[in-house]
């Protein structure tokens, strides 16, 4: 650090130490001096103090700066300052400042300063008539905030707004959220929002969610939604989800699905969730499906299976599929899925046993 710097970083500490609210040579050296070095530590040294005074310097220097680097870190230092007039003033520089990097700067400040004044903010400069990447930061940066007021307001802009990407970001934002407010209106986004993607970022974000409403929205688009792919992505997400709640969700899904592709999905996705339960669902899937396609996926799926959970590679399990089931077809990709392991001892034996019975 040179002298003057040095200067000003020990000018700032005498003051506060004496107490002494005499600004005017750390002012002097914001005003005097060419170097933004030197301009940069007389700010952090007001910003030190953290006095009503040192805050209307502050801002005072701030409308007069004409450096973007230097207005940026006064952004900074006012998110430093926790008052509802540190915000309005972020609120307005976010709206009005010439730089789009301290707007942003702006717009992060007021979201880590918290409080409802914040989210107010917030909510007005998505409401305003800036740049759509300035809104969209702010639409994130609510999302952060955690509230239920934040977001009830994401979910009227993913449902409403015209602009398809700020809806999406609002659907993201809310998935930030974790509480029942958030999963509700995240379900109201999946059933009213006009625009596919807007639905389907929804979808994604209830699917990380994985509470019970949740689940229950996730099952509800996979048996009722008109677009069979988002139908299918639902099952999907339920798989991420995992616990009882969604094995159940897709046992269901597997019942009462009318289109062969959701179902697919839905055997697919207890695969990927594992455990006892799913194996043994999948396994009477496989032996009493009527559907060729929808048994053999079932196969598919019980090979997806890892070993800690019930695997599905069981050579033991597969020679029953191929003594039970019906379907010849089901019973030949058992014995793929027996032959895919011949490096096991036990497949090998498995795959003897079922010469000699043959």
């Amino acid at each position: 650090m040179n002298d003057a710097k040095s200067n000003m970083v020990h000018i700032a500490y005498q003051l506060d130490r004496e107490g002494k609210p005499e600004y005017g040579e750390i002012v002097k050296g914001l005003n005097d001096s060419a170097d933004e070095d030197v301009k940069l530590a007389a700010l952090y040294a007001l910003g030190n103090m953290g006095s009503e005074k040192a805050y209307a310097s502050i801002v005072s220097l701030y409308d007069q700066m004409p450096s973007d680097n230097i207005r940026s870190k006064i952004v900074y230092l006012l998110g430093n300052f926790d008052s509802p007039a540190s915000r309005k003033k972020l609120g307005e520089i976010a709206l009005k400042d010439p730089s789009t990097k301290v707007q942003k700067d702006a717009v992060y400040a007021i979201g880590n300063s918290g409080g409802p004044e914040s989210v107010d903010a917030l909510k007005q400069i998505v409401r305003s008539k800036v740049k759509s990447e300035l809104r969209t930061a702010a639409l994130y940066t609510l999302g952060n905030t955690e509230g239920d007021s934040a977001a009830t307001f994401l979910g009227e802009i993913a449902r409403t707004d015209a602009d398809v990407t700020l809806a999406k970001a609002a659907a993201n934002a809310i998935g930030n959220i974790s509480t029942d407010v958030a999963s509700r209106e995240l379900r109201r986004v999946l059933k009213e929002a006009v625009d596919l993607e807007v639905r389907k970022a929804a979808m994604y974000a209830l699917g990380n969610q994985g509470n019970a409403i949740s689940v229950s929205a996730l099952k509800d688009a996979a048996l009722n939604d008109p677009d069979d792919e988002l139908g299918k992505a639902a099952a999907y997400a339920l798989g991420n989800v995992g616990g009882e709640g969604a094995i159940g969700a897709l046992e269901e899904i597997i019942g009462q699905s009318k289109d062969p592709k959701v179902q697919e999905a839905a055997l697919f996705s207890l695969g990927n969730v594992g455990g006892e339960r799913p194996k043994n669902f999948l396994v009477q899937i496989a032996l009493t499906s009527m559907n060729e396609k929808i048994a053999k996926t079932a196969l598919f799926a019980l090979g997806n299976l890892s070993s800690g959970h019930g695997g599905g590679h069981d050579a033991d399990l597969m020679l029953d599929i191929v003594r039970k089931a019906k379907d010849p077809e089901v019973r030949k990709q058992a014995l793929y899925q027996i032959g895919n392991n011949s490096d096991d001892p036990a497949a090998v034996k498995v795959l003897g046993t079922v010469a000699k019975e043959s």
